[in-house]
């Protein structure tokens, strides 16, 4: 299963997350363009049926999105603004640039790379243009913060209803 379980990852971060969505980013669409035009179409090509790419996919993103970048937009990344791997120790600023590009609303949640799943006993592991209470830059622009600890002056209170 490790070994199995290194082949997966090693096909998602050399094969899907080489090629970023923007130039000089390292966010990228978590799919494979086999995956995303067999699921926009309900798998009706009956010449592809994209396995291994389904597999690889569906080992670091749970969701299964029907059309992929239609209706929403999911990127994904595993490296910071230099390339590096991401580090708990760390701490990681996300600009959200105003106004954002997007229809509805943004969100951004950060996921164990060991289990795949949210972050065990973390408070709040995403934030949302919907979330209340979001300090905002002087030019609207809002910088998500991931660390174990919030910076001075960035601390979050959760209301009840979102934890």
């Amino acid at each position: 299963m490790r070994e199995a379980q290194a082949w997966l990852v090693d096909r998602y971060e050399n094969a899907y997350l080489a090629t970023p969505s923007y130039e000089g980013g390292h966010w990228a669409v978590p799919a494979s363009p086999e995956v995303i035009e067999a699921m926009s179409t309900n798998f009706a090509n009956p010449n592809t049926y994209p396995v291994d790419s389904r597999r690889i996919a569906y080992t670091l993103g749970f969701f299964s999105a029907k059309h992929l970048g239609a209706g929403q937009r999911y990127l994904m990344t595993f490296k910071d603004k230099d390339g590096n791997s991401f580090d708990g120790a760390n701490t990681y600023r996300l600009n959200v640039p105003a106004p954002a590009p997007v229809t509805q609303y943004w969100s951004a949640t950060i996921y164990d790379r060991a289990t795949h799943a949210l972050i065990r006993n973390m408070q709040g592991p995403s934030r949302s243009s919907q979330t209340e209470g979001l300090q905002k830059n002087p030019d609207d622009s809002i910088d998500v913060y991931f660390s174990q600890k919030a910076p001075a002056g960035k601390e979050f209170e959760l209301s009840s209803y979102q934890r």
